[in-house]
């Protein structure tokens, strides 16, 4: 029995929803500590000098490291945030395409050409077409592709048959 793609959507938008709610909380932590570290080893050669100069010296290059591990860490944390928030952008704009709301989707409205013997009187292109119904392209070339595919179809069928395995692998 398969799933209910809606039912799998909500669940990973869910799923991405408390992950960005936790990644924004570790990043506030990380701000702070990073900031706290910061300032301990800006302070503590001014404050250490008079008992150690030694201390005053190597505290501050301690907490220096501290304060690049914890730059390091919430850089990382950051990227991971960025990347759960594509990953939300991706479910949310599915499920509105389930709902057949393709709108949000671009359209491909730069490839319309009057001058095609189909593509501008099929409504291959421009709002509400069937570009803008088929396109998850992430890329400029897919983008292109998806394009020049709807443009300009196979005519040989051999190849037509390898794209039609190459698309039932998916």
């Amino acid at each position: 029995m398969k799933a209910n793609p809606i039912d799998s959507y909500q669940g990973i938008v869910k799923q991405t929803e408390l992950k960005i709610q936790k990644l924004k909380k570790q990043l506030l932590l990380y701000s702070l500590v990073r900031l706290l570290f910061f300032l301990l080893a800006l302070c503590s050669p001014f404050v250490l000098y008079n008992y150690s100069v030694i201390l005053a010296i190597a505290l501050p290059l301690v907490l220096s490291g501290f304060f690049v591990w914890a730059v390091k860490k919430h850089l990382s944390l950051a990227v991971e945030k960025e990347f759960n928030q594509h990953i939300l952008q991706i479910n949310n704009d599915e499920l509105k395409a389930i709902n057949h709301e393709f709108l949000h989707f671009d359209d491909g409205a730069k490839y319309i050409n009057p001058d095609h013997f189909y593509t501008y009187d099929l409504d291959i292109f421009g709002r509400g077409s069937l570009f803008q119904f088929l396109n998850r392209t992430a890329t400029p070339q897919g983008h292109r592709l998806l394009a020049k595919m709807l443009s300009e179809p196979l005519k040989n069928a051999s190849e037509i048959i390898e794209r039609q395995k190459l698309v039932d692998e998916l």
